[in-house]
């Protein structure tokens, strides 16, 4: 390994490429616009009710995401978003100017107001109504980025061919779970299109040549506004972080002396930006709750619910066990007779809800209004077709792993593969060890979501891409089914 920076194949240093062939590029753009009109369509008729942890999102949007507790462990860089939304409901409610001068005289504190307010039921409702346009838009836009990033720019340099980067980008256009974030409520989506424009923008920097000071700093500002959206933003933060150590730490076993300094600036100027935006949360919380990363006081009820249980929790059968046929016969979680209670000790499959929700709704947030059911069809047929699917993306996924992680010990344009490496594999281990700690709930398990892997699956099918058998059969064959794919999921990618 050295410490070069020459991506000319990875990393143009403009944002288009030729890569394509005319239909191609017609096929992609197709695709995009009409899953971006969904997206847009979806979020302006989606019933914010019907989003898990709804009430969560909407004090936290009441407060412009500054207040805290041990349940509302988020950063607040998404719900900052909306203050011009919070500011105006609070205005039409709350003489700001008085409160301000109450503070600045000190006879209240800027906590006291938060608290005082927090639960102003109407302030709520009209912030999160006056939000909702601007989460909305703001959730499209960034997905248009997200997919325009990786299909236009990132897939067609990472990837061998234009065939794998094609397909990559139809299964990431399939797949339902990236209409659903948008139309939520949810840091997740300034998380998943931060990290992406970290990687673009890396990449292109890499493309001009060695690294800049000024350029350092930009990564270390969008690094750090990502830590300030959600906990598992220490993946692909830390990977960032772990490559430009590894990077000054082979300059500095050079022999250049200036180099060494060169990269030794820059990569303490990247911790120094991302580890002070980022951190400032975590400290802030530290001193409002007297906790950095505990998301449930014990005694809470939620929380105490499942902990009881835990100690009989089934371990064995719950990462075991893949329940393909009551799936198809129920695509999603169910109540009363036959079914249970969110809180029976039922729904213990891990693959099996990982599964329904990857390629489904299994929560039923995004099948129709209030929770009911409405499209069981078209999720079977999915869930079907991705017994094919699904195993084949897996062998692809660890091939190209193989294939990328020689590339990375052979030296070849080893640091933005070894990032997309860190992530791939950081992004499963880290979510693996929470669901097997925090996120176990016995008889409920809805921490198994596919939002909460969003981030990681653009690096994913970076994997895929690298790993897909080269060949003409092969690429159309790996194209058709991606485009089957795309063609099956898409009735469950509209909400209504």
């Amino acid at each position: 390994m050295t410490a070069s920076r020459d991506l000319s194949r990875s990393a143009p240093a403009t944002w288009t490429t030729t890569i394509y062939t005319q239909w191609q590029s017609r096929v992609l753009w197709f695709l995009l616009i009409v899953k971006i009109i969904v997206a847009g369509a979806n979020a302006f008729t989606f019933d914010i009710r019907d989003q898990y942890d709804a009430g969560m999102h909407f004090s936290r949007t009441a407060t412009c995401g500054i207040y805290t507790s041990e349940r509302y462990y988020n950063p607040p860089g998404y719900y900052l978003l909306a203050c011009p939304a919070v500011v105006g409901a609070l205005a039409s409610e709350v003489d700001l100017l008085a409160e301000a001068r109450a503070v600045f005289a000190g006879d209240t504190s800027f906590d006291q107001i938060i608290d005082k307010y927090k639960h102003n039921i109407k302030a709520e409702y009209l912030s999160v109504n006056f939000a909702r346009p601007i989460y909305h838009t703001l959730n499209v836009i960034m997905l248009f980025g997200l997919y325009w990033f990786c299909a236009f720019y990132i897939f067609p340099k990472f990837l061998p061919s234009a065939m794998s980067a094609v397909t990559a980008s139809v299964i990431l256009f399939a797949l339902p779970g990236f209409q659903k974030l948008a139309a939520m409520t949810h840091p997740d989506n300034l998380f998943v299109f931060l990290t992406i424009l970290m990687f673009a923008l890396w990449c292109r920097f890499a493309a001009r040549g060695e690294l800049k000071l000024r350029e350092a700093v930009i990564l270390g500002l969008l690094a750090g506004a990502a830590a300030l959206t959600r906990p598992f933003s220490i993946v692909p933060v830390g990977a960032m972080g772990a490559v430009l150590a590894l990077e000054t730490w082979i300059a500095i076993r050079g022999s250049n002396k200036d180099l060494r300094r060169r990269f030794v600036i820059r990569l303490l100027a990247f911790a120094l930006v991302a580890g002070s935006l980022g951190g400032a949360w975590w400290g802030y919380r530290y001193v409002a709750t007297g906790t950095v990363v505990a998301m449930f006081a014990s005694e809470h009820e939620v929380a105490s619910t499942f902990e009881s249980r835990e100690k009989d929790f089934d371990y064995g059968a719950f990462y075991s066990t893949f329940h393909i046929a009551d799936l198809l016969e129920t695509p999603n979680r169910t109540f009363g007779d036959g079914g249970t209670d969110w809180r029976v000790s039922n729904n213990n499959s891990f693959f099996t809800l990982f599964y329904s929700d990857f390629w489904g709704d299994h929560w039923l947030y995004f099948s129709g209004p209030r929770l009911v059911e409405a499209k069981a069809g078209v999720k079977r047929a999915l869930l079907a077709y991705a017994l094919l699917v699904t195993p084949l993306l897996l062998y692809c996924a660890f091939r190209g792993l193989w294939v990328t992680g020689r590339q990375v010990l052979a030296g070849q344009e080893w640091t933005h593969q070894l990032f997309v490496i860190l992530v791939a594999v950081g992004s499963v281990v880290v979510y693996m060890v929470w669901t097997a700690t925090h996120g176990v709930e016995p008889g409920k398990n809805s921490a198994i979501k596919f939002i909460y892997l969003a981030y990681a699956i653009p690096f994913l099918l970076m994997l895929v891409g690298a790993g897909l058998p080269i060949g003409r059969t092969a690429g159309r064959v790996g194209l058709a089914l991606s485009l089957v794919l795309f063609a099956v999921a898409f009735p469950v990618s509209l909400y209504w």
